[in-house]
C-alpha cells in the first residue's frame, strides 16, 4: 500500500493516537477529545472511558491513606495557568495508583508521573486545546536502588554535585528528584543565595531558571562569569520561552546550554551528562596543553644549560690546555720555575673544572628528587676556613680586600662538602658582583642555630629580581657580561633548605647585596631529605 503524497491526506489524529506520548487532548473547559494509545495503555483504560469526559469526572487519585483532592488541585491549578498565560506548565512529580485489572495480576501499580500541560493555539492566539502530556519517571524517584544496580548495600554513585536555581517549588521538585539518582543536588529558590552558594562551594554545574526575584538567571550568569572560581563553571538556562532567538540570547550571555520547558526526564539529563561531559573533555584537552608546554619549557631549558654548560667547560679546558704546553716547553728548556707556576695555574682550572661538573650532578639530582644528604659532626668555622684559601687568591687575582669574622661555636651534623660547595660559590659571586670593592664574612653562632652573610658593595640586586635569582637558570646580570650558568644559587637553596635552613638576600647598607645562610645547629628528622 502506497503512503499518502500530500499532507491534506494525513490522518493526522491516527497519527497522534500512534505516538509514543502519553497525552490526553483537552478542551478550555477541560473536556477530554483524545487520547493517545500510549496513555490508555499506561492506564489500564479504554477509549470510549475517556473521550467525552470531564478530565476530573475520570480522574482517579492515591488510595484511602493518600488525600487523592490534592493531586486534582495540583492538575487544576495547573490547567489554569495555561489558560491564563497562553504558556506551558510542568506539574511537580505526582504519585500515581493505578488499579491494574484482573487480565493483568489485579492490585494496584505505583507509578510516578510528571505531568505537563502545553496551550495549542490558533493564529489568533486564541487557546484551542490543552495537550495534557505524562512522563513515566518511576524509575528515577525510586529510593531503594540506583537503576543499574543489583547489590543494595551499595551506596549510589554521585557523577557530579549539581546546584538548581528556580523559584518555582513544584518545577525544583520535579528537577531534583530527576537528577538526584546520579548526582548530588543542591537547591535554591533564587539567583542571589546561588550565587553565595557557589562562590562559597563551587558545584560542578549549574541549572537555573531565568526570571526570579532578587537575582535572575541572566544576571546569576554573569556575576558567575565574571568571578574567577567559577567563570568556567557549565550553566543551563531552564525557561519556558521557545524559539531560536530567545536561545541565541542565553547563549550570547554566556550560557552553555538552554533548555525549554516543558522538558522530558532523559533530555533533562542528557542535557546535564553531555555538558559534563564536555568540561571534562576540555580539562583533559588544557591538561594535555600545559604537559606539552611544561615538556617544550623543559626541552629549552636544557637545550640553553648544554649551550651555556659547554661554553663554561669550553674556557677552562681551553686554558688548561695552554697552560700544559706551556708548562711542557719550559721544563724541555729547563725553565722549572716557570713550568711550577704553569701547573699551579692549570691546577686552578682544574679544580673550576671540577666545581662544574659538581654543579652539574647536583643538578641532576635534585630536578630527580634524589638529593641526599651525608651528615657527619661539622664545625661551620672550620669548614669555612678550609674554603678560604680559593676565595683568598680570587680575592688577590681581582684586587678586592676580602675579611672574615667568626663568632660563637658553630657545630652540627652537616653535609660538608655540600655546604662547602654552597659557601664557595656565594664567596665566588661576591667577589665578581663587588666591583673591586671590600667582600666580607661573617659567622656567627647560637641560639641553636648558625648565620653567615656573605656581604660585598658592587652592583646590588634590583628588588624585583630577587625572588627569582634563586630560580633554575635565573640572573640578576646578563649572562654574556658574567658568564656563568644561573643555576649556583638555586642549587644553594635546595642545599640549605635540605639541611631545614634557609637563604636570604637584602641589600648592603651603602650598596651592594649580602646573601644571609641560617643553618639550625640540630635540624629536625623530618627536614632529612
Amino acid at each position: 500500500m502506497s503512503a499518502p503524497s500530500s499532507p491534506s491526506t494525513l490522518d493526522f489524529q491516527a497519527l497522534f493516537e500512534a505516538g509514543s506520548a502519553a497525552c490526553l487532548v483537552l478542551t478550555p473547559r477541560f473536556d477530554i477529545v483524545a487520547t493517545s494509545n500510549a496513555y490508555l495503555r499506561a492506564t489500564y483504560m479504554r477509549r470510549e472511558q475517556l473521550v467525552g469526559r470531564n478530565v476530573f469526572d475520570v480522574f482517579w487519585g492515591e488510595p484511602a491513606e493518600q488525600d487523592t483532592a490534592s493531586v486534582a488541585v495540583q492538575l487544576r491549578a495547573s490547567l489554569e495557568r495555561v489558560l491564563r498565560t497562553r504558556e506551558p506548565d510542568v506539574m511537580d512529580v505526582q504519585r500515581y495508583c493505578i488499579p491494574r485489572p484482573e487480565t493483568e495480576g489485579g492490585g494496584i501499580e505505583e507509578r510516578y508521573w510528571s505531568p505537563h500541560n502545553t496551550p495549542i493555539l490558533d493564529a489568533a492566539g486564541q487557546l484551542l486545546y490543552v495537550v495534557h502530556q505524562v512522563e513515566d519517571v518511576t524509575r528515577f524517584t525510586r529510593r531503594d536502588l540506583p537503576a543499574d544496580s543489583t547489590d543494595p548495600t551499595e551506596p549510589p554513585r554521585r557523577l557530579g554535585r549539581l546546584l538548581l536555581v528556580d523559584d518555582d517549588e513544584d518545577m525544583r521538585g520535579y528537577v531534583r528528584r530527576v537528577l538526584a539518582q546520579e548526582f548530588e543536588v543542591e537547591d535554591v529558590e533564587d539567583g542571589q543565595a546561588a550565587l553565595e552558594s557557589a562562590l562559597a562551594r563551587p558545584p560542578d554545574l549549574v541549572l537555573t531558571d531565568v526570571v526570579m526575584p532578587r537575582l535572575d538567571g541572566v544576571g546569576l550568569l554573569r556575576a558567575l562569569r565574571s568571578a574567577s572560581s567559577t567563570q568556567h563553571l557549565p550553566i543551563l538556562l531552564l525557561s519556558a520561552r521557545a524559539g531560536e532567538q530567545s536561545m541565541l540570547e542565553a547563549l550570547d550571555a554566556g550560557a552553555d546550554d538552554y533548555l525549554v520547558k516543558p522538558f522530558s526526564a532523559q533530555e533533562l539529563l542528557a542535557r546535564v551528562r553531555s555538558n559534563l561531559e564536555l568540561v571534562r573533555m576540555r580539562r583533559e584537552v588544557t591538561r594535555e596543553r600545559a604537559h606539552r608546554e611544561n615538556l617544550a619549557e623543559a626541552i629549552q631549558a636544557r637545550d640553553d644549560f648544554l649551550s651555556v654548560a659547554s661554553h663554561e667547560l669550553r674556557t677552562p679546558l681551553a686554558t688548561f690546555q695552554l697552560h700544559l704546553d706551556i708548562a711542557e716547553r719550559g721544563l724541555r728548556e729547563s725553565a722549572q720555575h716557570q713550568a711550577v707556576e704553569r701547573l699551579v695555574r692549570a691546577r686552578r682550572f682544574v679544580r673550576r673544572l671540577a666545581s662544574l661538573v659538581d654543579l652539574m650532578l647536583d643538578v641532576s639530582q635534585i630536578t630527580s628528587g634524589q638529593l641526599s644528604l651525608a651528615r657527619t659532626p661539622v664545625d661551620l668555622a672550620e669548614l669555612l676556613g678550609e674554603t678560604l684559601p680559593l676565595a683568598e687568591e680570587e680575592a688577590r687575582r681581582a684586587g678586592t680586600e676580602f675579611s672574615v669574622r667568626m663568632e660563637g661555636p658553630a657545630r652540627g651534623d652537616f653535609d660538608a662538602p655540600r655546604l662547602s660547595q654552597v659557601f664557595h660559590h656565594l664567596m665566588s659571586n661576591a667577589l665578581k658582583f663587588g666591583a673591586g670593592r671590600t667582600v666580607e664574612v661573617r659567622l656567627r653562632g647560637g641560639d641553636g642555630q648558625a648565620r653567615l652573610d656573605f656581604v660585598d658593595h658592587g652592583l646590588g640586586i634590583r628588588p624585583e629580581d630577587k625572588a627569582r635569582i634563586f630560580e633554575r637558570f635565573e640572573r640578576a646580570v646578563s649572562a654574556r657580561n658574567y658568564g656563568g650558568l644561573g643555576l649556583g644559587l638555586w642549587v644553594a637553596r635546595e642545599v640549605v633548605e635540605a639541611h631545614a635552613g634557609r637563604i636570604e638576600v637584602s641589600d648592603t647598607p651603602g650598596g651592594g647585596t649580602t646573601f644571609h645562610v641560617i643553618l639550625p645547629l640540630a635540624p629536625a628528622p623530618s627536614a632529612e631529605r
